[in-house]
């Protein structure tokens, strides 16, 4: 069982609204044609101490992956990912990505009102038709 909140959204437009006050402020951007949406950085805008958690939380994650990767044990899923962001960039940069990608998490988690599944999320996205393969 997972959470239920003490109540129901009408629409997105109001979980939307409620997350954008409560702190969980991310900035998207369209391009020109409105085809695709770039998802941009946590705002500054938003609670500055949900911030903080984000962004502890993602460099306790990326401490362990690499403790982890270092011990020899498999690391895969989100971890895998922060840690190959962490060798293209610099550990500061690494932290805030997964910190944005940790509170898009948890942003799609209460809209849904389902737990994260990361082995369901993968399956999802394989699904998809712009990443099916032609026959």
């Amino acid at each position: 069982m997972g959470w239920t909140p003490p109540f129901v959204w009408a629409t997105n437009a109001h979980w939307s609204s409620w997350a954008w006050g409560s702190g969980l402020q991310t900035k998207g951007v369209r391009n020109a044609c409105y085809s695709s949406r770039y998802l941009g950085r946590i705002s500054k805008k938003g609670d500055r101490y949900l911030r903080m958690l984000l962004t502890h939380g993602a460099r306790s994650v990326l401490r362990a992956a690499k403790v982890a990767d270092g011990a020899g044990r498999e690391v895969c899923g989100i971890r895998r990912w922060a840690l190959d962001v962490q060798g293209r960039s610099n550990h500061n940069k690494a932290t805030c990505a997964l910190a944005n990608k940790l509170a898009r998490i948890c942003f799609a988690t209460l809209r849904d009102h389902t737990p994260f599944d990361e082995a369901a999320r993968l399956s999802k996205k394989a699904d998809r038709q712009s990443f099916a393969l032609p026959t």
